[in-house]
């Protein structure tokens, strides 16, 4: 299945239609570059974070992404598919947006050095 045949997901704010920014977290996460794969966040007042760069998405991130929006469990198995750089993408993104109670992700760099 190429990307051409994958149905587009529009992903709306139900709170505010017409917005392009939806909460996440203690930010607001970009609609817009959600659907080009990318995650970018903002301050309530819609301002850059200064401490937080955008993360370029693979599918597997963003299908994690899609369902914290969507308030759907995470489960293990979703995380544990993901390579070493994917986990520490979502690994920043749930540690800057501060939604750790929703998914916890057992971090390996901090169990690697132990070892």
């Amino acid at each position: 299945m190429t990307d051409k045949d994958e149905p587009k997901m529009i992903l709306v704010n139900k709170l505010e239609p017409m917005s392009e920014f939806i909460p996440f977290g203690r930010y607001l996460l970009s609609l817009k570059q959600l659907q080009k794969n990318r995650f970018m966040l903002r301050t309530k007042a819609k301002n850059p974070i200064l401490s937080f760069k955008t993360i370029l998405l693979t599918k597997k991130t963003k299908a994690i992404v899609q369902n914290l929006l969507r308030q759907n469990p995470i489960s293990y198995e979703d995380i544990d598919a993901l390579d070493q750089e994917e986990k520490e993408q979502i690994d920043t993104i749930v540690s800057k947006t501060e939604i750790t109670d929703r998914l916890k992700i057992p971090n390996t760099k901090k169990n690697e050095t132990r070892a």
